[in-house]
């Protein structure tokens, strides 16, 4: 076998799901979230601050199967565990930190259980 032919047979990584995101203070830095079927959470890897790389990537190490068995991927909004205060700021109940509205939330709550109101935060 020649070393063409062992790389063109490398495993991918096979998951039901896979996006590329984008994130980033000062610039834009992309990643590729991925569900690990094997631990069963979802992970964020394969980063750089260039889109085609990470493109490159998504094609190369990535084999989507689209055979979801979980719950769909659930934004920090959409929690239960969600908390937003009258300045704007929101953290994770369960989390404990700081988040924003749009984080993909690792720890989601999908049925929205109605709560006590808590004067302090926004309605």
């Amino acid at each position: 076998m020649t070393k063409q032919t062992v790389n063109a047979k490398k495993e991918k990584i096979r998951t039901p799901i896979a996006r590329i995101i984008v994130g980033g203070i000062s610039s834009p830095y992309y990643s590729i979230m991925y569900y690990d079927s094997s631990d069963g959470f979802m992970h964020i890897g394969f980063g750089s601050y260039d889109l085609s790389i990470v493109r490159k990537w998504f094609a190369e190490e990535f084999e989507v199967t689209g055979e979801c068995n979980f719950a769909c991927v659930t934004r920090c909004r959409d929690c239960a565990n969600f908390r937003q205060n009258a300045h704007g700021v929101c953290w994770c109940d369960e989390y404990g930190g700081a988040i924003t509205p749009n984080d993909y939330c690792s720890r989601a709550v999908s049925d929205k259980q109605p709560r006590a109101s808590i004067p302090w935060e926004a309605d």
